[in-house]
């Protein structure tokens, strides 16, 4: 559907409040929708832990570990609400030995990103290291 049959179609329903889940992750966000505002309430939750800097997004979900209250309430076109417990569930990761460069035959460089955000010139980047540093090896990881 393009934008204005999807806000067609929700304004049809005559939500009271709308949360959105994505932010600007993914390639196919709906933020265009909600600058339209297609609820009187408008929400921005747990996709995207920034603000998305639109009037007519009214509230952002959170939690006191991504946003420490008083500390990034300046950073938020949004108000923030603070949920009672963590917004992401995590377990602390168990303690790893240090491994040293020797051990494990040079340095091993990481690279963990969206490949649609690895530039050409950053494919450049990391050739060049390559280049300077043969012994090292390098893990691309997405996903």
């Amino acid at each position: 559907m393009n934008d204005d049959a999807v806000v067609e179609t929700i304004r049809s329903h005559e939500l009271d409040i709308m949360v959105e889940l994505g932010g600007y992750t993914g390639g196919g966000n709906r933020l265009r929708v909600l600058s339209r505002r297609v609820a009187p309430i408008q929400v921005s939750f747990l996709g995207y832990p920034n603000s998305t800097a639109l009037p007519t997004i009214d509230y952002h979900f959170t939690d006191r570990f991504a946003d420490p209250p008083g500390m990034t309430q300046s950073l938020y076109g949004e108000q923030l609400v603070w949920l009672d417990h963590a917004q992401l569930a995590w377990r602390p990761y168990d303690e790893v030995k240090n491994v040293s460069v020797e051990s494990r035959g040079g340095p091993l460089l990481g690279v963990f990103n969206n490949v649609a955000k690895i530039s050409p010139s950053a494919l450049r980047a990391y050739a060049e290291i390559m280049r300077r540093v043969p012994e090292a090896r390098m893990i691309l990881k997405y996903g």
